[in-house]
């Protein structure tokens, strides 16, 4: 990536929401940015190493979310395809966005609009991983019916599952600085191994957002 444009992604896509924003959301996000400690770090202590996720995929998603009084909505293509996990934002005119890529543990961020968002990408990162991939599906020990509850990358993690399917979870930092709030992620109908269910409703917190992620096509490859 050149200079100019690693410039620019420092100030590129409001994330955390596992997806995509607008910059509408940026004023509100700014009033909370200094009291919210450091979100790059926030979010590296989540990601998964891309070459341990078992299951290689591509997947259609429609974003809708708010913080505070703004808005934002739109459309990513999500794909994991060896050790590489790309999201590709969409404008309006289904042309590219952004192009966010996760080799390993190594990040990377391309924007191709100018749109001044203040967001890492590091925070939209994080949701995703939180959502699809830290601690799920691992080995088949989670129960069929009930709760379970994990303790990974500093935080504590409680599940419900119903019926062999993920239908809950709520993170909740364990120790140390940086803010405290729960993080709360509904799967609507249940996710079933790593197949993202038709809908995920994700109430961040501890950044003050909420985000409904709807998955329009999913292709496993």
């Amino acid at each position: 990536m050149s200079a100019a444009a690693h410039r620019v992604s420092r100030r590129l896509f409001l994330a955390g929401v596992g997806a995509a924003a607008t910059s509408g959301l940026a004023c509100a996000h700014g009033q909370n940015r200094a009291s919210a400690g450091d979100p790059t770090a926030e979010a590296k202590r989540v990601l998964v190493d891309v070459a341990s996720i078992p299951v290689d995929f591509v997947a259609r998603q429609r974003l809708a979310g708010s913080m505070g009084e703004h808005s934002l909505s739109s459309d990513v293509v999500l794909q994991k395809q060896g050790a590489t996990l790309t999201l590709i934002g969409l404008t309006p005119f289904g042309t590219k966005a952004f192009a966010l890529i996760q080799e390993g543990l190594e990040i990377s961020f391309e924007a191709f609009v100018d749109a001044a968002l203040p967001f890492p990408p590091e925070l939209m990162l994080a949701d995703i991983h939180r959502t699809l991939f830290l601690g799920v599906d691992d080995g088949g020990a989670a129960p069929a019916d009930g709760r379970r509850r994990l303790r990974l990358a500093g935080e504590r993690i409680d599940e419900t599952w119903s019926g062999g399917r993920l239908v809950r979870r709520s993170y909740k930092r364990r120790g140390g600085g940086g803010p405290k709030g729960p993080i709360l992620i509904d799967y609507g109908d249940g996710m079933e191994g790593r197949t993202p269910p038709p809908k995920i409703v994700i109430d961040n917190q501890r950044f003050g957002y909420t985000v409904t992620i709807e998955t329009v096509t999913y292709q496993p490859l």
